[in-house]
């Protein structure tokens, strides 16, 4: 009997369950017998015949694929060899890899490996993991874990499909230092103040004068002590240290502001610069200074206190005052002595040009000018100048809260209406003026507001202008980082109502073209699908189907035109040396 005449051996019962697993994976619905339920029939296991249909498919489709030849010319065979293709391409990304990992591009390997096994397992039937991870010298427990733990985004995931939540707000900028040296120069502004401080149980005003620029070599010009404060004491102790053209900076009190100081300034030729309402800063200096007295005194004048409660007859002026010039005196000796102010001006003011000092010294003098500054001045000025009814308290105290631009504008109407006549002789001037105050300040808020709001719109602007040069910076520096934020972004735009995804394309392509620009095609089309395919398994149970099909949509359409729309030709990793095509010279960082 001839070979051909021989009946073909019955299949095993083990072949036949192995093939009803190969069919379960691709055609489940073709079975009418469940695969458990078939290995059960022939005493084995699931898990077991699973593992039998793994590592006999190689087989069966190199088998299938030569048996399905057979009658075709030799030219599709030696054109379409199967084995010859996957071959290539495997080495393909092989080649890419070394690459990656000469030029030290190691966190890129896992999404090339991703993206590579994507591609070739979807044109191969025949490629395992196996077989696969066996040909790039990767471990398959590796590509393992690759494929079914995706990459967490280094940016937290997008909470919703809405837009992003409002960024913080920033942080105020740093402040500038109150008691630097390099702000003034000597000899150009006064500041003269009083506190109070008590000893033996007498309460005494300590009154005193700083030279704000020179206080590094004086930290007090001039001090007297008495019982009371009053005008004669501030004119003495300004007399002491003022210079014709020099700045005397003083508080609104009443004996800064009496006739008598007044007059004792403009005879010695100095300007008056009484402090406006809530300026914390404008004698900070001198009020530290008074600080670091108090401080350095205080348990000494509390001795005082405590002998003047058992020794009631020391309770006297003529005692606390005398003792408390002297302390004063040693105090500022010893103070100065210690020479750590003068040593922090030397060393701030060391580089400050004399120039640019000066501009700062008058710039600070024109802001301690607070005659044109101080609501409460402006006021009272407002009542002596057009002599208005009722006392001036009562006046300022019913319009100290509007602004002083408001107050200023609703002046110019009452000028305006006093000059032309166009008063109404049943109202008050005090009462109109009232009146076109309270009308000002409504147009004064309409415009605040509405600065306001502009501000609001341009800082938004900055900001967002500001994340895309941000965003570009990262993208050219890490496109796969960028890619990672650009579909987050996208992500967010999604419009359930209307079905889009509304946002522009610019968001993908710029590191897809970035990608496209510093690797090969394939490389970076496997390593672009790999970050999707991490970013759609992450956040796919997020945003949803819809959302993330239309993503995909978007990825593919934009990720066709860059590889389309690239000028730079793929160059194969493989060449092959024939008498038409020399070898080409080793890249840079490849050179011995």
């Amino acid at each position: 009997m001839s070979e051909s005449q021989k009946l073909p051996p019955e299949p095993r019962p083990v072949l036949a369950v192995v093939l009803v697993a190969l069919i379960s994976r691709s055609h489940p619905e073709w079975l009418a017998v469940p695969l458990k339920q078939a290995a059960h029939d022939t005493g084995l296991s699931a898990e077991r015949v699973s593992r039998l249909a793994t590592k006999a498919l190689p087989f069966f489709e190199t088998t299938m694929a030569r048996l399905t030849r057979r009658g075709r010319p030799k030219a599709e065979i030696a054109s379409d060899d199967l084995e010859l293709r996957l071959t290539k391409a495997l080495l393909d990304v092989a080649s890419s890899i070394l690459l990656r990992l000469a030029r030290s591009q190691r966190k890129l390997v896992r999404e090339l490996v991703v993206g590579a096994w994507m591609r070739l397992s979807a044109d191969f039937a025949s490629l395992t993991r196996e077989r696969f991870s066996a040909a790039l010298g990767i471990p398959v427990r590796t590509l393992h874990d690759w494929l079914e733990r995706p990459r967490a985004p280094a940016n937290p995931a997008p909470s919703g499909v809405g837009p992003p939540k409002p960024p913080k707000p920033r942080k105020r900028s740093p402040r500038r230092g109150r008691f630097r040296f390099d702000v003034l120069l000597p000899g150009t502004q006064v500041a003269s103040d009083t506190t109070d401080a008590s000893a033996f149980g007498v309460g005494l005003k300590i009154v005193g004068a700083q030279d704000l620029g020179g206080r590094d070599q004086d930290l007090l010009a001039s001090v007297v002590v008495d019982e009371r404060e009053n005008a004669d004491r501030v004119v003495q102790v300004l007399d002491a240290v003022l210079k014709p053209g020099m700045q005397a900076i003083t508080d609104q009190g009443t004996p800064y502001m009496a006739e008598l100081t007044k007059a004792a300034l403009d005879a010695k030729g100095v300007e008056h610069a009484p402090q406006r309402e809530g300026d914390p800063l404008g004698k900070s200096t001198l009020e530290r200074a008074w600080r670091t007295l108090k401080d350095i005194g205080a348990p000494l004048l509390g001795l005082t206190d405590r002998l003047a409660e058992k020794l009631p007859a020391l309770r006297t002026p003529e005692l606390a005052i005398p003792f408390m010039r002297v302390l004063v005196a040693v105090q500022l000796r010893s103070y100065q002595a210690g020479a750590r102010a003068t040593r922090a001006a030397i060393a701030q003011r060391g580089n400050i040009d004399p120039v640019e000092l000066a501009r700062l010294a008058e710039e600070s003098r024109d802001r301690a000018i607070a005659t044109e500054k101080s609501v409460r001045l402006f006021l009272e000025h407002i009542h002596t100048l057009y002599q208005l009814e009722g006392t001036t308290q009562t006046f300022v105290r019913s319009l100290k809260r509007y602004p002083l631009e408001v107050l200023k504008e609703a002046e110019v109407l009452l000028r305006e209406s006093i000059a032309n006549l166009r008063l109404n002789p049943l109202h008050s001037p005090a009462r109109f003026y009232a009146s076109r105050v309270r009308a000002a300040h409504a147009a004064f808020r309409a415009r605040q507001v509405a600065a306001e709001r502009d501000r609001r719109r341009e800082e938004a602007d900055r900001d967002a202008a500001r994340a895309r040069e941000a965003r570009a910076a990262r993208t050219h520096a890490d496109p796969v980082r960028g890619l990672r934020e650009a579909l987050q972004l996208v992500a967010r735009c999604w419009s359930a109502p209307l079905g889009v995804i509304l946002c522009p394309d610019s968001l993908l392509h710029e590191p897809l073209a970035r990608l496209r620009e510093i690797h090969p095609e394939a490389t970076a089309i496997d390593i672009a699908r790999a970050v999707l395919r991490d970013f759609t398994t992450i956040h796919i149970d997020k945003i949803g189907l819809h959302a993330m099909a239309a993503v995909e949509e978007k990825f593919e359409r934009i990720l066709s035109v860059v590889v389309s729309s690239s000028n730079n030709p793929r160059i194969s990793p493989i060449r092959i040396n024939t008498a038409q095509q020399q070898r080409p010279s080793p890249d840079s960082y490849l050179r011995i």
